[in-house]
Parts: C-alpha cells; sequence; structure tokens
C-alpha cells in the first residue's frame, strides 16, 4: 500500500491532475443540465457581451476586422470598426476561430486549452507535492463563476490564465534568476496592462521582488509598465468606440473643469454608496443567494485571509524568505483592496464584479500553494467555495442546446445571408443597429434572442443604441439595418414611416433604413 502511494506522490502526478483540471471541468459542466460538452451552445448563454466578442472575433478571422462600426449609439473608433474594449482582448480567439473554422466551440476549446497550458506550468514551476494540487485543482472546479466563463468567448479565463503563468513564472524566476524569465513575466504585464489598466500592479511585484533579491534584470518591469500603460492610452483613444452606460468616467476632465474638491466628494460619496450597496447582496447571498454578492463574499474573505497570512510571515523573523513572502503577499492583498475601491468607485457592481475572479484564483495560488498553514489555508478555501457557491450552481447554468435545435439555428443564419448582404470596405452599410430596450424585452418573452444577433453574417458590425436615441434621430441613423423586437416603440415608428422591412423572424423584425 506503502508503494502504491509513494507512487502518487510523484511530481507527474500532480503535473497530469492540474493540467487536466479543464478537461474535467468541460466534461462535468454541462452535465448539471444533462448535457454533454459537444451540447454546448454559446447563443443560448443570455449574455450580450458574448454576441460583442464573437462576432468581432469571427470578422477578425474572415476580414482582418470588422466591415462595420461596433459602438453605442452610433459611436465608433476612430481607426478600425471595434467596440469599446478594442482588439486587444479579442484577438486571441482569432486563431481558434481560424482553426475551427468558426465553429462556436471554438472559443471554448481556447480557454480549456490556455487554462490547462497555464496549471501545467505553475505545477512544473512549484514542484509541489500532490496533496496541495489536489486542493489548488479542487478550488478550480468548484469556482462556478470561473467554470462558467470556461464555456464562454469572453475573456475573463484568458486573464485567469495568464494571472496563473504570470505568478508561475515568477515564483520559479525566483528559484532560478533566469533573464528570459523576466522577460516573460513583463510581456504578460504588458499585454494584460494594455487591455485592462488596473493589472499595472503586476509591475509593482516584479520590481518588489527585484528590491528585496537586488536583481537588476527586474526593472525591466518600469518600461514594461510605461509601454503598457501607453498602449491603453492609444488604443483607447484610436481603436474603441464610446461606451454610453456610464461605467467610465472622467475624474481628471471633471477636477480640472469643476475643481479636485467637487470630485473628492463626489468620489467618496459613490463610494459610501457602493460600499453599502456591496455589503447589502453579500448580506443577501447568506440568505437567498445572491450570485453577485456570493462573489463579493469569496473575494473579501479570501483578501482577509491573505492579510492574515501576510503579517503572520512579516512577524517569523527566524526565516527571511518568510518576510519576503509576507511583503509580496501584503502588496497583493493592497492591491485587491485598490481594485475593490476602484470597482465600487467607477464600476456599478454587477458590471464590475467579474473583475474579481482573477484575484480570487490569484488568492487561491497563494494560500494553497506558497503561505505558510497550506493545509489549513486550502481547506478553508474550500469550505468558502462549498458555502458560497454549491447552492447556486443554477445561477451559473451552462448554455447547451441538442442537435435539432442547431439545425433550426443553421437556417437562421441563411436567411440572415440572404437579407443582409455584405457591401464592399468598411462602410454603416454593414451595420446593424440593435436597440437596448428592444433586447432587454425580447430576454422576457424570447429565452433564445441572441440567437438572432449571432446569426448575422461575418463581418456585420452590432451598434448598440438606445430607444431615445433611435427615435429621435430615425430619419438620420448613420447604419443601414435596424433590428427592432415586434410590437415595440421602434418597431412602430419604423413601420409607420415606411421604412423596408426585410425580414421578421423570432419575434423580431429587420428594417432597411437607406
Amino acid at each position: 500500500m506503502k508503494k502504491i502511494v509513494d507512487l502518487f506522490r510523484k511530481p507527474i502526478f500532480s503535473v497530469l491532475f492540474l493540467t487536466l483540471v479543464p478537461v474535467i471541468l468541460c466534461i462535468i459542466g454541462p452535465v448539471f443540465s444533462g448535457k454533454s460538452f459537444f451540447d454546448v451552445w454559446l447563443p443560448g448563454s443570455g449574455w450580450n457581451d458574448e454576441v460583442f466578442y464573437f462576432k468581432q472575433a469571427e470578422a477578425m478571422a474572415e476580414f482582418g476586422s470588422p466591415r462595420g462600426f461596433w459602438g453605442f449609439n452610433e459611436s465608433s473608433a476612430v481607426l478600425g470598426g471595434f467596440a469599446a474594449w478594442g482588439p486587444l482582448p479579442i484577438a486571441p480567439f482569432v486563431p481558434a476561430l481560424l482553426i475551427f473554422h468558426g465553429s462556436l466551440l471554438a472559443p471554448v476549446l481556447f480557454n480549456a486549452v490556455i487554462l490547462s497550458f497555464s496549471c501545467y506550468v505553475l505545477s512544473k514551476s512549484l514542484k509541489s507535492d500532490l496533496l496541495p494540487t489536489l486542493f489548488f485543482g479542487l478550488e478550480i472546479i468548484m469556482f462556478l463563476p470561473l467554470g462558467r466563463y470556461v464555456f464562454s468567448c469572453m475573456s475573463e479565463v484568458l486573464f485567469v490564465s495568464l494571472t496563473i503563468l504570470f505568478f508561475a513564472l515568477g515564483w520559479s524566476e525566483t528559484q532560478d534568476h533566469r533573464t528570459a524569465k523576466i522577460v516573460g513575466l513583463c510581456l504578460i504585464l504588458i499585454y494584460m496592462s494594455a487591455v485592462r489598466p488596473y493589472f499595472l500592479i503586476l509591475g509593482v511585484f516584479i520590481w518588489y521582488a527585484g528590491f528585496v533579491w537586488r536583481e537588476r534584470s527586474r526593472f525591466l518591469c518600469l518600461p514594461a509598465m510605461l509601454l503598457g500603460g501607453l498602449i491603453y492610452v492609444v488604443d483607447g483613444k484610436y481603436f474603441r468606440a464610446e461606451y454610453f452606460a456610464g461605467i467610465y468616467i472622467d475624474w481628471v476632465g471633471k477636477a480640472i473643469t469643476h475643481g479636485p474638491r467637487l470630485v473628492a466628494r463626489e468620489m467618496l460619496e459613490t463610494f459610501v454608496t457602493s460600499f453599502k450597496q456591496m455589503l447589502f447582496i453579500m448580506w443577501d447571498s447568506v440568505v437567498s443567494g445572491n450570485k453577485d454578492g456570493a462573489l463579493f463574499l469569496t473575494f473579501v474573505i479570501l483578501s482577509i485571509m491573505v492579510l492574515i497570512n501576510a503579517i503572520v510571515l512579516l512577524f517569523d523573523h527566524r526565516k527571511e524568505e518568510n518576510m519576503r513572502k509576507g511583503g509580496g503577499f501584503l502588496l497583493i492583498f493592497f492591491a485587491q483592496a485598490a481594485v475593490l475601491t476602484a470597482i465600487l468607485v467607477m464600476y456599478n457592481l454587477f458590471a464590475g464584479n467579474r473583475h474579481l475572479i482573477v484575484f480570487i484564483v490569484t488568492d487561491f495560488i497563494i494560500l494553497t500553494f506558497l503561505a505558510g498553514g497550506r493545509t489549513v489555508n486550502a481547506v478553508f478555501c474550500l469550505l468558502i467555495l462549498v458555502f458560497c457557491f454549491t447552492a447556486r450552481i443554477g445561477s451559473y447554468r451552462i448554455p447547451v442546446e441538442d442537435s435539432a435545435y442547431r439545425a433550426e439555428y443553421a437556417g437562421d443564419v441563411v436567411t440572415m445571408e440572404e437579407t443582409l448582404v455584405l457591401a464592399d470596405g468598411r462602410s454603416w452599410d454593414n451595420t446593424v443597429i440593435v436597440v437596448d430596450e428592444d433586447l432587454k424585452a425580447a430576454s422576457l418573452s424570447n429565452p433564445d434572442y441572441l440567437e438572432v444577433l449571432f446569426s448575422l453574417p461575418a463581418g456585420f458590425a452590432i451598434n448598440y443604441c438606445t430607444q431615445e436615441y433611435v427615435l429621435n434621430n430615425l430619419d438620420s441613423l448613420k447604419a443601414r439595418y435596424l433590428l427592432t423586437f415586434e410590437g415595440s416603440d421602434c418597431d412602430m415608428i419604423a413601420y409607420f414611416n415606411d421604412h423596408a422591412k426585410e425580414t421578421t423572424f423570432r419575434g423580431f423584425n429587420i428594417y432597411r433604413l437607406r
């Protein structure tokens, strides 16, 4: 028996198990809906962002970029036709779409592969025993929000995977001090901060490690941070359409025009209001299963656990290595506190909470592999996940459909290709306006409403507009096509203004505006 136990303690089993964790996720995820992996169906997700990511990636795979103009209220990027995120978070999905010929499963396969690769590198870098590896694998499997994003075309799994790679490379570099790994860390830093600027905090971790180990090569992080920030600014100015939802707030501009005291007071008021709302939904997650509150609750508890471990290690004067670790963990805690503060001030909670997923996985790595009482911490992580998410499986439903339903969707694609003909070059002729209020109304009565948008011909862009904007500018809209929910205000106005109705299906009408 002892020989069998010793056999499974060999590093190869830890590496193999952790590498296969995303495969396990892909197998068991659809089982809760009584389906298999091959029944996964992105159009049934119910997430608008799913369409935005997939159709832009599809356009990049087919034409290099969208042939129309993505945006909001007919805004558009200065260069190209991308939406508010720009091309950077979407581009990594393009190779998968090319390899799998535009399959709706391509983004899911991409997520599984990149997460498997990052888990493999983590296991090889840490050279951990089987027990903490098993704990970490279980944490990834039981962390339902991450599992749901694996079955998605959004970039959360990409950023989780890059974060795992970052900490795996960082830990490995502290053992062998290879400059090539520093370069790898800086490349990850540049890309992640160019897409989401709060990832500039990763450069602080590189700098801190260079400071405590006195390695000059680590100060490559400074130009990397500068380059990442510069790319973010240039990308935002030239390659992203404006966003109408009021999530991004120009505090700097307001401080110049109205004075810093007014801005500081408004920021504080916003923070206090959002903080109270966060506490409410956290409590609501305990009493009634609020899934957004569960995510915040998990984040806050694990962050506190990281802080406790940091303090314990900082006061361990017997081992200088532990004190170094403690300082690094303290930096991570303050970074997480800063990101949470930014979400409370800049976002509404339900738009911003998915940004916490990366930091929760970071806490898993710290508490399971790197901190002092690893087993106790890992068990605590699992208990938190059981408490916060096990009863909420339905809230993270994997989008699945059977083959007969997908055959019907194939007919919709043919209908759309016959109705909407792609014009040459990049043009407003290749843009479809979708009304925000109409999609919300459709989502209440038609669970498959997003399939209409997925079935748009490759290359077409979606301009997401408010009902007020469409009604006020109906005679001067730049886009050639308007998609409305049958019976809505925009639908009735388009009809009575004698705009040609191109087609009707699944409760939607498509009008040609000019």
